[in-house]
Order: C-alpha cells, then sequence, then structure tokens
C-alpha cells in the first residue's frame, strides 16, 4: 500500500538528530542462575558472561515519516541553476493547494477487465479497487495548476489541460483552489477574478510491477530536523509483486465565470459546495478583500445568480477582507479581521458571530508579517479554528424553542439566530442553532493550519519564533522554526513535535516570513457532503455498487437510523502504541524469563491476552498529512506496524521486532514473520557474531540454547523446510542437538527418516567423544553430564521407534512400579511418565501454526 510507482523518483527527506533526549533500552547484566551441572563447563571465566548481550542503544521511534514530493513538480538545482526534478525547492510559488478523494466509478471494473484478459494479466480483485486514492490540487503564482495523486506522486491531470483562463492574462497568480466531496469538479480563481471549474471523469490503467519496499526517512527522536537532500538506505525486504490502479482522465470540461474587479474586488478565496455533484444548482462562495463574500449559483442551463451573502470592510491598510472560508452541509463559515461567522446557506440565515482571538494579531510577533485563520468542520457540527497563537473547537447544536422562549435573546460573541423551517410541524415552534465552544487553548507557535488527528489529539502546524539569545548567538540562523505539533485537546499540550526545515523558494529568502505562506492538508480533512449523502457513498464504496451518479438528485437526503462517522473518530494514536506490555504472573516468571537486554524469554512465556484496537482490526488506516510551503511539499505518514519492526531491527532488537511481528501478524505488508523468527533465533544463538568472528570460539549458556530450542515450535510451526535447516544449524553447535531432539515434531509435521537418522548419529557420536574424553582424562566432563547425555540419545531412540514398541516399554514400567517397593521405583515413575509424554506426542502432536 506504501509502494511508490517506478516512474517516479521520490526523494526522501535525510533525518538528522535534533535532541539527545533518546532514551536507551535497561539492560540486565545479571547471570541466569540454572541447576545444570554442565553449565560451569560452558560459562567462560572471563569479566564478562557469556550470556550478557552487548548494550544497544535503541532511539526512540517517531510518531511520523516524511518523504519529499519530487517527481511530477519541477524544483531548481542551487548549485547550476537548473530547473530538475529532484532537487532544491520548487521553480514556482505554491499558493494554494487543497486535498481530495477521488472514488472510483465501479462500472469501469467491467471494461478494465476485457482489457486485463487480453493482456493476461492477473485480474485485480476488489479490495485492490476500493483503496481510496487521494490527489492534490495545487496552485501557483505563475497561474498554473498540478493535480497529482499522493500515494504515488503521478499526474492526473495534464497541467496544460488545467487553464483558468484563456486570454494574455493566463500567467495571473493562482489565488485559491477548491474541489467537491467527490473530487469530480474541481476550481480555481486567479489574482485577476477569473474561476474556472472542471468537471472530470476518471479511468484507470492497471499494472503490475516488482518493485523494492519503499525507503521512508523515519524521524527517531522528539524534535527532529530534516535536511532537503535524499537518501539511498536500504530496503527492508526484496522486490515483490506490486499491484497499482493508476488514475487517468477519460474527459474534461471547463466552465469559466468572471468576477471582475471593478464590480466584486480583488478575490482572496474560493470554496465549492462539498456536494456540487449531487445537487442540481451549483453554488460556489466566493471572498474577496473588500470583505464582499459573494454565493453564485448556477442552475438550468447554466444560468448564473450573484447574491451578497456578507459584506465587511476592509482594513485601512488594504489587507483582510475574508481571509479562510468552511463549508458542511448547510453550514458555512468564514473569517475577516472582526471574526469569525457562521451561516445556513439553504435556509440563508445568520447563525452567529465569534470574535477574533485576542491573539490573532501580527504586530504581536515581530518576525512574522502575516497570520491567517484556518476555519475546518472536523464534523457535521463541530468546527475547529486556529487563528494566531489560538486554537478552539466550536460546538453548533440545533435547540427547539417555544412560543415562551422566543422572547429571549442570546447575546455575546455566539448570539443565535433562526426562522421556522419548512420542516416545522407548527408555525408556533422554531428551531434554532446554538454555538458553544468546546476548546479553547494558547498555544506556543503561531498556526498556520490545523487537522484532526483522532477523538483526543490535533495536528497543528505552526511557525515558532526564536529566543532571543538563540538570534543573538547566530545571526545568520532562520528567526523562525517550522513545527509539526501534536496538541493534546484535553489540557493543551504538545504531546510531540517534529521540526520541519522545509526548502525556501529563492524569491522567499529575504522577505519576512508569514504564516500563510504554510499548508497543512490531511486525509482525516477532506471536503464532506451531508452525513446521510457520505454514509451512502460509504456503503456504494464497500458493496460496489454501480449506481452512483446523483446528478439529477436535488432532495436533501432523509434521516435515517444510519450514521457517518468522521475517520478521525474511528482512529486512535494509541494504535501506533506496538508495545504494550503483557501481564504476567509470579508463577509465569522462572528461568524462561528473559535477563538479556532484549527481552528473548517472552516467547516462551505464557502469553496474555492482548487486545489490538478495532480500528486496527478493520485496517483503518491512519492519516495522510501533505506540508507545502512556496519552495517545498512533502508527505507525513503515521507509522506502521512494518515501520515498527524495521525500527527494532535496525536497533537489533529482535526479540522487539518478533513480539511485534507475531502480535500484529495480520497487518505486515513488507515484512515476512518467517524470516523476522529466523533472526530472532539467530540473534538467540549468536550466529551473527560467529559468522563475523569465525575464528573466535564462541560459547553459549545452556539457558539460551534452551530458549532457542523451546521457541522452535513456535516460530517455525509446520514449515519442514526450515525444520531441516535449523537442524543443521543446531548439528554444528556441541551438545546443542541434546536440547533440540525433544522439540522436533514426530506427526505434524513428519519430517524424511533420514533427518531423524541424523539427528540420532549426532547425538551417538557426541555421547561417544565424551566417553572417550572421560577415559583419557578422567574428570573432564562429570559423570553426572555424562548420565544425562546417554539418557538423552537413549529417550531419543526409543522416543522415534516404533508406537507398539513405546506401549510395550510403558507397560513394563507400569508393573515394575506397581510391583516394586525399593529406591528405584521413583526413577521408574519418571521413566514412565517421560515415556507417556512420547507416546502422546506420537499419537496427538500438532504445528503450532503461528
Amino acid at each position: 500500500e506504501e509502494n511508490v510507482a517506478a516512474s517516479v523518483n521520490d526523494e526522501k527527506l535525510r533525518l538528522e538528530e535534533g535532541s539527545s533526549d533518546n532514551k536507551s533500552s535497561k539492560h540486565n547484566n545479571e547471570q541466569a542462575s540454572t541447576d545444570d551441572p554442565g553449565e560451569e563447563a560452558t560459562e567462560s571465566s572471563s569479566s564478562k558472561s557469556d550470556d550478557e548481550d552487548d548494550v544497544n542503544m535503541q532511539e526512540d521511534m517517531s510518531t511520523f515519516k516524511y518523504t519529499r514530493i519530487s517527481g511530477p513538480l519541477p524544483r531548481i538545482n542551487s548549485e547550476e541553476n537548473q530547473i530538475t526534478s529532484n532537487l532544491g525547492a520548487l521553480s514556482n510559488v505554491c499558493t494554494s493547494m487543497k486535498i481530495g478523494r477521488i472514488r472510483l466509478p465501479r462500472e469501469e471494473d467491467g471494461q478494465q477487465e476485457q482489457q486485463t484478459q487480453q493482456q493476461g494479466s492477473r485480474k485485480m480483485d476488489w479490495s485492490v479497487w476500493q483503496q481510496p486514492h487521494f490527489a492534490i490540487l495545487s496552485g501557483f503564482d505563475n497561474g498554473t495548476l498540478s493535480f497529482i495523486d499522493v500515494e504515488s506522486g503521478e499526474i492526473i491531470i495534464p497541467t496544460k489541460q488545467l487553464k483558468v483562463s484563456e486570454s494574455s492574462f493566463s500567467d495571473a497568480a493562482i489565488v485559491d483552489v477548491s474541489l467537491d466531496a467527490s473530487s469530480n469538479y474541481l476550481s480555481a480563481i486567479n489574482a485577476r477574478g477569473t474561476c474556472a471549474i472542471w468537471e472530470v471523469r476518471y479511468s484507470t490503467r492497471r499494472s503490475v510491477t516488482q518493485m523494492a519496499a519503499p525507503q521512508a526517512a523515519v524521524f527517531s527522536s522528539l524534535i527532529t530536523t530534516l535536511s532537503g537532500q535524499s537518501t539511498n538506505g536500504g530496503s527492508d525486504t526484496q522486490g515483490e509483486e506490486a499491484r497499482h490502479l493508476h488514475l487517468m482522465t477519460s474527459s474534461i470540461q471547463c466552465t469559466r465565470i468572471l468576477y471582475p474587479s471593478s464590480s466584486f474586488g480583488r478575490p482572496t478565496c474560493l470554496l465549492m459546495d462539498p456536494s456540487y455533484k449531487r445537487r442540481r444548482e451549483k453554488l460556489t462562495l466566493v471572498g474577496f478583500d473588500n470583505g464582499k463574500l459573494v454565493l453564485t449559483k448556477r442552475g438550468f442551463l447554466q444560468l448564473r445568480s450573484d447574491v451578497v451573502i456578507y459584506q465587511g470592510t476592509s482594513k485601512a491598510s488594504g489587507d483582510g477582507g475574508i481571509e479562510s472560508l468552511a463549508w458542511r452541509g448547510a453550514l458555512v463559515a468564514w473569517a475577516d479581521f472582526s471574526g469569525i461567522k457562521l451561516f445556513d446557506v439553504e435556509s440563508m440565515n445568520r447563525i452567529a458571530h465569534i470574535d477574533r482571538p485576542t491573539g490573532a494579531r501580527a504586530s504581536l510577533y515581530p518576525t512574522i508579517s502575516f497570520l491567517r485563520p484556518t476555519l475546518l468542520f472536523e464534523t457535521s457540527d463541530d468546527l475547529l479554528v486556529t487563528w494566531g497563537d489560538c486554537v478552539m473547537s466550536v460546538h453548533i447544536k440545533e435547540i427547539i424553542v417555544t412560543p415562551n422562549q422566543q422572547l429571549q435573546t442570546f447575546e455575546g460573541a455566539a448570539s443565535v439566530g433562526g426562522q421556522p423551517t419548512p420542516t416545522d410541524p407548527s408555525p408556533s415552534i422554531v428551531k434554532k442553532r446554538q454555538v458553544e465552544c468546546k476548546m479553547a487553548w494558547e498555544l506556543d507557535c503561531v498556526a498556520s493550519g490545523v487537522a484532526p488527528l483522532d477523538k483526543d489529539h490535533l495536528v497543528v502546524l505552526g511557525v515558532v519564533p526564536k529566543e532571543d539569545e538563540d538570534d543573538d548567538a547566530d545571526k545568520s540562523d532562520e528567526l523562525n522554526d517550522l513545527e509539526l505539533q501534536v496538541i493534546s485537546r484535553s489540557a493543551g499540550t504538545v504531546t510531540y513535535a517534529d521540526c520541519l526545515p522545509l526548502l525556501k523558494h529563492v524569491s522567499r529568502l529575504h522577505s519576512p516570513e508569514s504564516a500563510a505562506d504554510y499548508h497543512i492538508l490531511s486525509t482525516f480533512a477532506i471536503p464532506r457532503m451531508e452525513n446521510a449523502w457520505e454514509f451512502e457513498d460509504e456503503e456504494i464504496a464497500q458493496h460496489g455498487t454501480t449506481d452512483q451518479d446523483y446528478g439529477f438528485n436535488i432532495f436533501a437526503p432523509s434521516s435515517s437510523n444510519s450514521s457517518f462517522l468522521d475517520f478521525h473518530l474511528r482512529w486512535d494514536l494509541k494504535m501506533l502504541d506496538f508495545d504494550a506490555k503483557e501481564e504476567t504472573t509470579n508463577s509465569e516468571l522462572g528461568d524462561g524469563d528473559s535477563v538479556d537486554s532484549d527481552d528473548y524469554g517472552f516467547i516462551i512465556r505464557q502469553p496474555s491476552s492482548h487486545v489490538i484496537s478495532k480500528s486496527l482490526e478493520k485496517g483503518i488506516a491512519g492519516p495522510l498529512m501533505v506540508i507545502g510551503s512556496p519552495g517545498d511539499l512533502i508527505t507525513a505518514r503515521t507509522l506502521t506496524v512494518d515501520d515498527a519492526i524495521s525500527h527494532a531491527l535496525s536497533s537489533k532488537k529482535v526479540g522487539l521486532a518478533l513480539q511485534r511481528a507475531m502480535r500484529y501478524k495480520r497487518h505486515l505488508r513488507r515484512h515476512d514473520i518467517n524470516a523476522v523468527g529466523d533472526e530472532f533465533l539467530k540473534a538467540v544463538l549468536r550466529l551473527e557474531n560467529l559468522a563475523h568472528d569465525a575464528h573466535e570460539k564462541q560459547k553459549l549458556s545452556i539457558r539460551r540454547l534452551e530458549l532457542a530450542a523451546k521457541s522452535t515450535p513456535t516460530l517455525i510451526g509446520g514449515n519442514s523446510q526450515r525444520w531441516k535447516y535449523w537442524v543443521e544449524e543446531f548439528s554444528r553447535m556441541p551438545g546443542a542437538l541434546f536440547v533440540l531432539w525433544r522439540e522436533l515434531p514426530v506427526r505434524d509435521p513428519k519430517l524424511p527418516a533420514e533427518l531423524y537418522k541424523e539427528v540420532l548419529h549426532n547425538l551417538y557420536d557426541q555421547v561417544e567423544e565424551m566417553l572417550s574424553n572421560s577415559d583419557d582424562e578422567g574428570d573432564v566432563c562429570s559423570n553426572e553430564v555424562i548420565s544425562k547425555a546417554v539418557d538423552n540419545f537413549l529417550c531419543a531412540l526409543s522416543a522415534w521407534g516404533p508406537t507398539h514398541a513405546l506401549k510395550e516399554k510403558a507397560r513394563f514400567h507400569e508393573y515394575f512400579v506397581e510391583n516394586q517397593r525399593n529406591k528405584t521405583n521413583s526413577d521408574c515413575a519418571i521413566v514412565l511418565q517421560n515415556i507417556n509424554m512420547a507416546l502422546e506426542r506420537r499419537l496427538t502432536q500438532s504445528a503450532t501454526g503461528y
């Protein structure tokens, strides 16, 4: 799902460690105690125990990973002053950007299936088809537009087909862009007042390619920095088969609307009705620098009518006017220098006015020239606002006012107004909307944008002025830092932050920095229609219904029991905690409990029931965010299970990587759990150290051998080839097969007979060598160790023999135990117990099947 098209040369962001707050793992240097008499013979007399791991420093995982979008966007090579595709800042200044989701029409599947069969390629299942496709519409200062796929970086619509104006003034800067909820309608307006609206029909092209795993730069500290250079790190896995749907356009039609400056003013912002495709009457909002907000309606035969729904005043300095717009369902919000207004576009009634926050003034920040408010409907009745150093959440609720209550008035910053609606049961009852503030916090930055993360957290992109002492220390440093902050809704504190030094455009190197230059987009904050329509579209996407053309549906959806839930309410930041601690009791802790720096012992402990998040079980992905500046464009993604495993492996924490892989096996995309299991066994047996230093004799404790042997049924399961490989590896280590033979499967799977013979021959040879050394050198090996080795060999010989021989041997020992009353009775009971266990394994043993 994270594969990038081979034709796109994405430049990766390289990490430069920005803080030393990384915490190392706790290490337990105590030596494991053992009652085995052979332990002393295998222990080293050096000051460092053979059972002690090397200290491996592990950096904390980041919440996000970042990738620079460079393939389709021309960039400038600062050294050679040439336009390239992967170096330097953007060649044109990005002035506006919006994100939307493209829903592919199901009827295309039948047409594409015929082409697939003719080409002989594999059929692509519906799960691949219904994967969401997100696209970015960006406008630039030279009047051009780009519409690219966020995942692949491919251009969906060629730039030459997105011309706002056909006149000689086509190079006028793009002021704002907008999309509807379906992304079938795109719009843009330039500084000369020309607004273009494109109706787009999408088609697809399929491809199956062999690609390497994506290489994403992952942040490893709390406050980190990026460089503008690319990295060439190694991939986690080898190339694998990837199936892609490449978006294209089958048709595109353009309609232009003119807003002359003499009649309207200079445009400042643009917003389409999110339900633009569904409604017969097409609505568009345009704000102007003189405080005018115009609602343009186009109905039958494209007849146009303009309605001024608000007329404010601009500041004396010439700045201001309508600065920001938001629209969802029937609710519209806009902001000018006086504050924020809420409006019902269906009843054409004003709802509320919210005063401008105290901290939303550029004069308070000497290093920042301009502030821009951000308005976003995160749900159908919740408005998210950032302005200056203030972030707030406003809830709009509907109340029913009786005739006695209509005499009351609502005053203040959130005054309420309303009129009887046509759906009221009687004229005496009035439905009104009331506004209340759910959250308001002061930030430690000047906000440039905001997006919801989950029900408890927000993501804020903000400009942070540097401290005075830092400026005095180095005059050449930037005056401000750009940070991506995760804010707690309940406490208003920063729970996580990353510093993002984006590339600056050459035209902005010496100009005062503006908070309006930076943008943050999120797949959790895309254009949304009314909840009932969103629910219908979601059901259609899941079940593959072909009826998706609602162009002639002029009626609003009726209320039903079904409700739509926004994406950020289905996802949880806690899903990124891949290391929830297992609960163990005192009886479970013992020899199997790990005393290593990496927790190897978890594999043989009784695992507790770990409740995986319902969002993760349903496959709900985290947000994909796009962060833009005048000279750069990057994506920010939340970590996946594969990223967590890669981080653990790179930190030499193989036990931790295996825990994550086993716990979230269903969600692995790049890693193979068998490969991670092999790395675990190599780490426990120190095979990597042995390979790097073959001349130095490596010693292992019996505890580590037992740990590796007991983990083989879980890690290898019913794979006969892997059993054969690891039996050969154990046979190279003296005494290891005496520990492993009891774990070898005897029924499911039943290994080749030659393999059992090889193990028996190996055991016999080692016993013979121990006996010969004991005769020649006396006390080199104790008699007790030799006796146990002989018993293990005889037990293996008996356990792998015919089952009828085991049954006869069991009957003999049962008779001996019942009739003999001497000291050897207890030894016979132990032998009988081992025989019964071996017989039970021959009849009931089954692969673990992880």
